[in-house]
């Protein structure tokens, strides 16, 4: 009887557990305590940086501040990735003129013009050019997409738990993009709804699981964006 006994509660603590996992399952996939900042994770913060740089360069007119942004750029080692997404709403592109990629090249090359016969800033060009291949060889995934005006581009994927996520989106600057995070469960992680086009999202997910990623165009004209992922 005894033992009989003893097999109930075992049997019992072990349903008891499975419940409270599940019952975790169905919760908010972020973790209350943050994790620390992993390489990668640094890499997308850098990229937000670097494109705030570049926005001072180039309406400054400041060409340190543009050879700064696009070496920040290379050393972060951002590559490109193939990733699935859905389109919501019935946009259209609008009329409008494409702009040219803010890459490391572009950077430097409006740097170069404002240089002028400066021979320091020319050197700093030059050196950068010549280390854009160095940069970290697992950097972050970067995916180049556009979103009609008045739709949503949906993305599914996938963050490890115990590490920090991080999704960073930045568009052509022509329209007011809105960034929603949510976790498998429909619960909004995050949200990034400023009147810009650049947005950021970290937080740290409880366990690794897929999240979705939604990005919509408050605009009358297409935005041709990069999103950048851990």
């Amino acid at each position: 009887m005894r033992k009989t006994m003893g097999l109930m509660v075992a049997m019992v603590l072990a349903a008891t557990s499975l419940d409270a996992a599940a019952d975790g399952a169905k919760g908010n996939n972020v973790a209350a305590k943050a994790a620390a900042e992993s390489e990668s994770s640094r890499a997308v913060r850098q990229l937000h940086l670097a494109d705030e740089l570049a926005d001072y360069g180039q309406e400054a007119r400041n060409p340190m501040a543009l050879i700064v942004a696009a070496e920040m750029i290379a050393q972060a080692g951002a590559h490109d990735v193939q990733q699935a997404k859905t389109t919501g709403g019935k946009g259209t592109a609008g009329d409008k003129a494409a702009k040219p990629e803010r890459d490391v090249a572009a950077l430097l090359g409006e740097a170069r013009a404002l240089a002028g016969q400066n021979a320091g800033l020319l050197a700093a060009i030059d050196r950068v050019a010549a280390g854009e291949s160095k940069g970290r060889s697992n950097g972050p995934g970067q995916v180049s997409e556009r979103v009609l005006s008045g739709d949503t581009d949906t993305y599914t994927i996938s963050f490890d738990g115990g590490e920090e996520a991080a999704v960073l989106v930045v568009g052509d600057g022509d329209t007011d993009l809105d960034l929603y995070v949510y976790d498998e469960n429909g619960n909004l992680i995050c949200d990034d709804t400023d009147r810009t086009d650049t947005m950021l999202c970290e937080w740290t997910p409880n366990w690794t699981g897929n999240f979705t990623v939604r990005i919509k165009n408050l605009g009358s004209v297409y935005n041709a964006y990069e999103m950048v992922t851990n």
